[in-house]
């Protein structure tokens, strides 16, 4: 996150959506904002906002750009194959 911008704060909302809705809150999100965490973005390599980062399954993906981009969220979770709708 970048602060608290509406965008930010609609990035977040999605995702959390996503999290609770498409995943069963079979996930752990946690959310930095470089403004205010800057050391936890260097140490988690986070250059661009947003940046949402799948840690499991193997191997680590990132996706970077708009998160109220429903049709990029559904092929980088991979919930297509799945049969999972989203929003």
């Amino acid at each position: 996150m970048a602060g608290a911008t509406t965008r930010s704060r609609l990035a977040v909302l999605r995702v959390r959506q996503l999290c609770a809705v498409e995943l069963k809150d079979h996930c752990d999100l946690a959310v930095i904002d470089i403004y205010q965490q800057p050391e936890l973005a260097r140490a988690n390599q986070i250059v661009a906002t947003p940046t949402l980062v799948i840690e499991f399954p193997r191997p680590m993906r990132r996706f970077i750009g708009n998160l109220l981009n429903t049709a990029g969220l559904v092929v980088e979770l991979d919930l297509a194959a799945k049969g999972k709708i989203i929003l």
